[in-house]
């Protein structure tokens, strides 16, 4: 039998580049029981960036404590010497494997669920983005991965948040580096592609492609390349949902493309705002939010299962093979200087159609084209 500090293996989630992840158990007096997932870190070298990396998530997410975030309960190292994380175990599916079953059964998601699940996130990153230090200091948390995988739903409809691996934050001792880019790529909000500095508007954007994405049922961004997702990005080309469907609600495709404004300063410039946006537009519509609707479609498009598919199971690669461009946690090195001589960026256009891209724009796209071709796209399955 496995043990992992005080924890019991039961099998084993994924394997990635710092680690492994595992679920597993803990026990205790009168035949308690809790089933966790154990995030694990494995080096030899203690000066090792991935420990400081891993201490830096494990400090940032035990700080956060929320309805809609998954909470992390213990940090530490065993007997061998390896440092682990002990996160809450969800029994659900990720929102992505929801959206993909109901593609393949060719079923639009009611909207109830999709607004529950945006609404609910945008509450948690609202938290995430105002939350000080115990002496005041804002801590400056940006997700920087907020996608249709890093959502879970419970079987019982509950919402959480996960995978703050590579979060901003003022506290954290790492420092991303240079011409990288962090994050899947149809998610990546334009400042992110242009390496411009970033705040909390770069997860109101990615949170606008989730709603996209669930009342449309069809990709916001994502092309037939990266660099093809990577430049509609840039220039805002985003094709309006009421051209997906004719029947679209005219208020919720105003809250979608002012999340996608190309311009931070056009979005919506807090979650709250956003949240508040989407509960008002339920309301208006007599469309109810909540755990039920949730669970029913749970159980509609998945049965009475109570397990949930670990990332690292079979059938979640499977499904990670059929878009390679949103494999977990994917970073691309390149030279991007070229881009901060782009010019100031537009909102995003709510027609299929857009002007030629800048030419400050140009030289990115060709550097990044040549990089592409000479070294191909540098994808680390990082456990963040």
């Amino acid at each position: 039998m496995q043990r992992i500090g005080r924890y019991e293996v039961l099998s084993h989630l994924a394997t990635g580049g710092m680690g492994q992840v595992y679920l597993a158990k803990s026990t205790g007096l009168g035949g308690f029981e809790r089933q966790v997932v154990v995030k694990t870190l494995e080096v030899d070298d203690e000066s090792d960036p991935y420990v400081t990396m891993f201490l830096d998530e494990a400090r940032l997410v035990g700080a956060l404590h929320h309805q809609y975030i998954a909470p992390v309960y213990e940090v530490g190292r065993d007997e061998t010497g390896r440092y682990f994380l002990v996160m809450d175990y969800i029994r659900g599916e990720t929102v992505e494997k929801l959206w993909k079953r109901a593609n393949e059964r060719g079923e639009r998601l009611p909207l109830e669920v999709a607004l529950t699940v945006v609404r609910s996130i945008a509450s948690a990153l609202a938290y995430a983005h105002g939350l000080d230090a115990p002496d005041g200091t804002p801590l400056e948390i940006v997700h920087r991965d907020v996608s249709l995988s890093n959502i879970m739903i419970g079987h019982d409809g509950g919402v959480k948040l996960i995978d703050f691996g590579i979060a901003k934050s003022a506290t954290r001792a790492t420092r991303t580096q240079a011409g990288t880019l962090k994050g899947k790529f149809g998610y990546l909000a334009p400042e992110q592609v242009l390496q411009k500095p970033i705040d909390h508007r770069a997860d109101i954007f990615a949170l606008g492609v989730v709603l996209y994405e669930l009342t449309t049922m069809q990709r916001a961004f994502v092309a037939s390349s990266e660099l093809v997702t990577l430049e509609r990005i840039t220039k805002g080309e985003v094709v309006a949902p009421s051209r997906h469907d004719a029947k679209y609600p005219r208020g919720l495709e105003l809250i979608v493309m002012k999340a996608l404004a190309v311009d931070p300063r056009l979005r919506f410039q807090s979650a709250h705002e956003f949240a508040d946006e989407v509960e008002a537009f339920a309301r208006r519509s007599g469309i109810a939010l909540g755990d039920a609707p949730v669970a029913a479609t749970m159980v509609a498009m998945f049965g009475g299962a109570k397990r949930r598919l670990g990332r690292g199971s079979n059938e979640m690669r499977e499904l990670e093979r059929e878009v390679p461009e949103e494999i977990a946690d994917q970073e691309l090195t390149v030279p991007l200087e070229s881009a901060a001589q782009a010019a100031a960026p537009s909102p995003a256009t709510m027609t299929a159609e857009v002007a030629p891209a800048r030419e400050g724009l140009r030289g990115f796209w060709i550097a990044l084209a040549l990089f592409v071709v000479a070294a191909g796209v540098a994808v680390a399955l990082g456990l963040t």
